[in-house]
């Protein structure tokens, strides 16, 4: 073997972790060209280095010809169950080496430059990922058992839903208010422990408003929203209940005041008439409760003020719940050190939680034994770049052609905000084809942005067809992905007169 062709491989090759043990005679020549290792930390690069001996000197025993005598020693000192924590990493395994040879004819050399590099474990592996990056934690039988840190927001929700048959659930933008509602309080309601006989309860699958709340209403309730009263008395269970998630959505994407008003109307009667048979949970931006009162809106209002539970930032302890019990969970280990970093990165800004999530999911995926390190999270940028780092690497992997189409699309999934936070807005995908966007080109785009998570498709009913939606994936992405806001920032303008005209307030000034 030719020390410059190792060299060479070694210095090309796009392999973040390197390990090269040599167990030959005159091994240790492989530290003649040391240079190699110059700044090699810095581009995110771990080497461990273990040869049989030094340059000068053979690798057996001459007085009885025995061979093999490093690799003897590497294959005892890879045994997890030898290692007080059941982990042998490079830095374990070069201790044990030094130690099992320090009286050996032969002197082996070891060398560890950059960060840990994880050999064998103990535990079993479990190939299922307790986080939801910028996903929010579901009602169903999975999401709820990687579900953590809320606990006593979610026996707040209960014990308000027991008293009352309205809530009002506001808090910051990626406070994971979507989460506790779904995967903390409609799963207590399902396993009926906390409020007795809620598991015989009626829970309809939460939706959003969207662009048209009535239709939205109806296709979950499967009936006319003017018959929701009759519907819920005719029901069997004791109490009906009602989520209505991102219910800024009637502010920011419905364009019919008429349709609002009627959809507000429908949903207060029915609170009002029906009494406990129906629980209305309204899941809201605190920064949009202004909204609610600027017209009469049958009370809404009024309504929120007076059952309002607001999501509060995670404190430490249970921002490390959320980071330790889910990983218990599929016997995933994480460094003491990222946990606490991680805490530091988020703790203070309420917004984070998908950011946290996002990263927890990324590391997991760069996991080495089932354990997630602080390297990683170095390498990927931390919580605040993380996000934006992939962004702007699948964005790169674009083609210019494909860019602009990328840029368009995202411009359009974003509502700009006049007084509050610019907000995601889901948009049919045909509306994104032009005559220089072919639906081809669309298709293709989508489906790349959508393979890397940064939006979601999905179908929606629109009179008597489905069609084809799109939408970003999570506010965090308008919040913290840099070039976005650059694009947003030098098209705003333009982009607000669109906006206005979309929505028809325009032609309403000039009438007026």
């Amino acid at each position: 073997m030719s020390l410059q062709w190792l060299r060479q491989i070694l210095h090309e090759s796009p392999v973040r972790q390197q390990i090269i043990w040599l167990d030959c005679c005159h091994s240790g020549e492989l530290f003649n060209f040391a240079e190699t290792d110059l700044g090699e930390f810095e581009k995110g690069r771990d080497r461990c280095f273990i040869v049989a001996s030094r340059d000068f000197q053979f690798a057996y025993e001459q007085t009885t010809g025995k061979h093999g005598v490093l690799s003897g020693a590497l294959i005892k000192g890879l045994d997890p169950t030898l290692q007080p924590d059941k982990w042998v990493t490079n830095v374990s395994l070069v201790n044990f080496v030094n130690e099992a040879l320090k009286e050996a004819p032969q002197h082996p050399i070891c060398n560890n430059s950059g960060g840990q590099i994880l050999l064998t474990s103990e535990q079993p592996f479990i190939p299922i990922c307790p986080y939801k990056g910028l996903a929010y934690f579901g009602f169903n039988d999975e999401d709820p058992k990687y579900f953590y840190g809320r606990e006593n927001l979610t026996k707040q929700l209960l014990e308000k839903l027991n008293q009352s048959n309205f809530i009002a659930v506001l808090g910051a933008s990626g406070s994971g208010k979507s989460s506790v509602v779904r995967a903390g309080l409609l799963h207590k309601l399902k396993l009926g422990e906390i409020i007795p006989g809620s598991d015989r309860w009626k829970i309809y699958e939460p939706f959003t408003p969207g662009e048209h709340p009535l239709q939205n209403l109806e296709q979950v309730i499967k009936i006319e929203a003017g018959q929701l009263q009759a519907l819920i008395n005719a029901a069997v269970a004791d109490r009906v209940v009602l989520v209505i998630d991102q219910f800024e959505e009637v502010f920011t994407l419905c364009r019919d005041d008429t349709e609002r008003q009627r959809f507000f109307e429908y949903l207060l009667d029915g609170v009002k008439q029906l009494g406990n048979k129906l629980c209305l949970v309204l899941v809201m931006r605190a920064d949009f409760q202004g909204k609610c009162a600027e017209q009469e809106y049958a009370g809404l209002a009024t309504k929120i003020d007076q059952n309002l539970v607001r999501v509060m930032p995670m404190k430490e302890e249970q921002l490390r719940e959320a980071i330790l019990k889910p990983a218990q969970q599929v016997n995933l280990e994480i460094d003491r050190e990222l946990v606490k970093q991680m805490i530091a990165d988020v703790s203070g800004s309420p917004g984070d939680l998908p950011l946290m999530q996002y990263t927890l999911e990324e590391l997991w995926k760069k996991r080495t034994l089932g354990r997630l390190t602080i390297n990683d999270y170095i390498f990927l940028g931390g919580v605040k770049e993380a996000l934006t780092k992939r962004a702007d690497q699948i964005y790169e992997s674009l083609s210019t052609e494909e860019q602009l189409v990328a840029k368009q699309i995202f411009l359009e999934l974003t509502h700009l905000g006049e007084g509050t936070e610019d907000t995601r807005q889901q948009v049919r995908q045909e509306d994104l084809v032009t005559s220089k966007r072919s639906p081809e080109l669309v298709e293709r785009v989508v489906q790349h942005l959508a393979d890397a998570k940064l939006v979601i498709t999905g179908e929606q009913e629109f009179g008597s067809k489905r069609v084809s939606v799109v939408n970003i994936a999570h506010e965090a992405l308008i919040r913290n992905w840099h070039l976005l806001g650059e694009w947003l920032k030098k098209d705003r303008d333009i982009l607000l007169i669109k906006q206005d005209i979309e929505e028809g307030s325009c032609w309403a000034s000039v009438r007026d």
